[in-house]
């Protein structure tokens, strides 16, 4: 009785200790996998954030040495001082440049010293004044090389923008050349990441003849490759929540990050907003710690059940050793009460037989001389 109290006992506290192993541990497994996919996709997005930077300083250095080198030409300034537009054929450099450099489409425009567009590549437009355009019009009071990304009618682009001055040094206007984010978007697409270049709808009457023509809710989408099923994702979902994500937000299968594009004065023009797949996001050092957390588990209960087995054999092997001993004594006690009564018998002077009706069961010593001295 008192054994199967307890063995009931220490089965329960085996069954307690399983299942607080169980779930300690299963808690602690979720917590830190939560921590270390948080610390991941935070890391993550800052690579994105890192990587999308670096694309826009290399676009606008390479759009700047366009413009220097453009402007090195001295045809320009007799062109500009003698009033001779027509003359002007970056047009045709533009389609050169799309045909055998990863520059597709390249703007190129002369501005006077007004801030009057007097000549586009890209369109027959011009004469309409462009000091709308805080860069420009800044730059126009410094007359120095500078870059920038600014909304204008056409585009959000990157533009770089170099001084044209005649022999005398007096200025006569400027060269720009503007690039797109079309090659910053397809950089990301070949990194697995989809994004949607937007404009803020404050630009909305500005982008008189846009790019593109997409819009969500007046926001300009600027990149020409724009995935239309994230486009329409963003509409029906309120695309405010995606221009200043702080981290990031897992939704829908990806990763949304967004990257903040700010003018020289920090201005905030609009925002890069990142899409990449959470099976594209390399977690296999967390599923590998997932596991190995798992088979400790495994182990923590094979060892518990182990020790259960091994104390319940040790439990029996003593009982069975005590029933050993007590069966012995009992024994040796049957054994000398049995001694004793064939004392009695042997003891008797008469012959004495005990039967059990069919068999002689018993009988003393005078029995057994009897017998023999018959057979004799």
């Amino acid at each position: 009785m008192i054994y199967k109290q307890n063995l009931y006992k220490f089965f329960t506290l085996f069954i307690i200790l399983a299942l607080s192993i169980i779930i300690i541990t299963t808690l602690y497994i979720h917590n830190k996998e939560k921590n270390l996919l948080n610390s991941k996709y935070l890391n993550t997005s800052n690579n994105i954030h890192k990587f999308i930077k670096s694309l826009i300083e290399d676009k606008q250095n390479a759009t700047l040495t366009i413009a220097l080198s453009l402007a090195k030409d001295d045809r320009l300034y007799s062109y500009l001082k003698n009033k001779t537009y027509e003359n002007l054929e970056y047009s045709k450099i533009s389609l050169q440049m799309k045909e055998y450099t990863e520059f597709k489409n390249v703007w190129i425009q002369i501005i006077d010293k007004y801030g009057n567009s007097i000549y586009r590549s890209w369109s027959k437009e011009k004469n309409d004044n462009l000091l709308f355009r805080n860069d420009l019009s800044k730059m126009i009071k410094k007359q120095a090389i500078t870059t920038s990304i600014s909304v204008g009618k056409y585009d959000l682009s990157i533009k770089a923008k170099t001084p044209i001055f005649d022999t005398n040094g007096d200025f006569l206007g400027l060269l720009e050349v503007i690039t797109h984010f079309n090659s910053i978007s397809k950089k990301l697409k070949e990194n697995k990441i989809e994004a949607l270049i937007i404009a803020n709808k404050k630009y909305k009457t500005t982008l008189e003849h846009s790019l593109t023509n997409t819009f969500i809710d007046d926001y300009y989408i600027a990149n020409l490759d724009a995935n239309k099923t994230l486009i329409t994702y963003l509409k029906n979902n309120n695309i405010l929540r995606y221009l200043n994500i702080k981290n990031y937000i897992l939704e829908n299968d990806y990763l949304i990050n967004s990257y903040i594009l700010k003018n020289n004065e920090d201005e905030n023009l609009g925002s890069i907003v990142t899409f990449i797949k959470e099976s594209d996001i390399d977690t296999e050092a967390i599923q590998a710690y997932k596991k190995q957390m798992i088979m400790l588990i495994i182990i923590a209960l094979i060892i518990l059940i182990f020790i259960f087995t091994f104390y319940v054999y040790n439990i029996d092997s003593k009982n069975i050793s005590r029933l050993n001993v007590r069966l012995k004594k009992h024994i040796l006690q049957l054994k000398i009460q049995e001694n004793k009564k064939q004392s009695i018998l042997d003891s008797q002077s008469n012959i004495i037989v005990i039967t059990n009706g069919e068999r002689i069961i018993n009988a003393n010593k005078n029995f057994l001389n009897f017998s023999r001295i018959q057979k004799h």
